[in-house]
């Protein structure tokens, strides 16, 4: 790990506890099974364990996946995460098998991964939000070829009942942990503080409430996650040599006929259908099925693949 600076080191720290909460938290969700999550102590820099693996040596293990995210802080992506093909597959396994899918490969377990870290990556914007008092969204996330130098690490080792997974490295670019640090050390203004109590308090009533219905306690931290939704009327593919010949009044034929449903999609995951309607002079769509936790997971898994497959091209 790079030098830093105390201040820096803090927000590293609040960075790592802030993910791995919220991964722990979706994990349960959709695993069924919350894991214990730890990582290195505050005064031990990532990597010191000899036994364990560093970022470096992860990320170009066969088969690691390197994740790079983007938030709407800056333009250039600010976290990256190293994981290793293993504990990829054992998270996508658990999580299919708790979705009810019985026959499970390890490329289905490889590409349900991405799901489950995109997730715990939206929320950990959500928390940047909170905590700058400004639009710290997740926004794009992709698989990376390499990891850039200069990057701030810590590892998280995640560990369920019957299982200890290799660890999975969440690193920071410097420019994230100013922003941090420079929130850290703004003076709230009267309006924010009142804005934050009111969130408190309302987070504490859905909490309260969803403990009385046996809710899980973690499923509040989910709920103020902001995701973006798509209505997709279908899709095609075209050779390079016909997309250049598209020219005004060309012609694109879908894959989906006018009388199929349209699909709502959130996280390249499909989570309902319905029919388009007209609402006040704007497209809508009206619901008429609700996807299963199988069929998202499916879905998930068939557009992660599609995405490497164009990237391959």
């Amino acid at each position: 790990m790079t030098e830093i600076s105390p201040k820096a080191k803090e927000m590293l720290d609040w960075v790592f506890a802030e993910w791995s909460e919220k991964l722990a938290g979706i994990l349960e969700q959709m695993a069924d099974e919350r894991p214990q999550i730890s990582g290195p102590k505050s005064d031990q820099p990532a990597g010191d364990d000899e036994n364990a693996a560093g970022p470096e040596e992860v990320a170009h293990g066969e088969g690691a996946l390197i994740w790079e995210q983007s938030f709407a802080l800056a333009e250039k992506p600010l976290v990256w995460v190293a994981v290793t093909r293993e504990a990829m597959n054992q998270i996508g396994e658990r999580t299919l098998r708790a979705s009810g899918v019985e026959t499970i490969d390890a490329n289905d377990a490889r590409n349900a991964f991405p799901e489950v870290l995109s997730q715990s990556l939206s929320a950990l914007g959500q928390s940047i939000s909170d905590y700058l008092a400004r639009d710290g969204a997740a926004t794009s996330g992709a698989p990376a070829e390499q990891l850039p130098a200069d990057l701030h690490w810590l590892s998280a080792t995640l560990e369920f009942a019957d299982l200890k997974l290799e660890p999975i490295w969440i690193g920071c670019s410097q420019q994230i942990l100013d922003l941090l640090v420079k929130g850290a050390e703004r003076e709230p203004s009267a309006s924010e503080e009142s804005s934050s109590s009111q969130q408190a308090e309302s987070r504490d009533g859905q909490g309260s409430q969803g403990s009385a219905a046996g809710q899980s306690k973690t499923f509040d931290l989910l709920l103020d996650v902001s995701l973006s939704v798509s209505v997709s009327f279908g899709r095609t593919f075209l050779p390079i040599r016909e997309v250049l010949k598209l020219t005004t009044g060309s012609i694109v034929e879908l894959d989906r006929a006018v009388n199929e449903p349209v699909e709502i999609i959130v996280n390249n995951c499909v989570i309902a259908r319905g029919e388009v309607v007209v609402v006040e002079g704007n497209y809508g769509v009206r619901i008429n099925q609700i996807a299963s936790r199988h069929d998202r997971l499916r879905t998930g898994t068939t557009a992660v693949e599609a995405q490497h497959a164009l990237s391959a091209r």
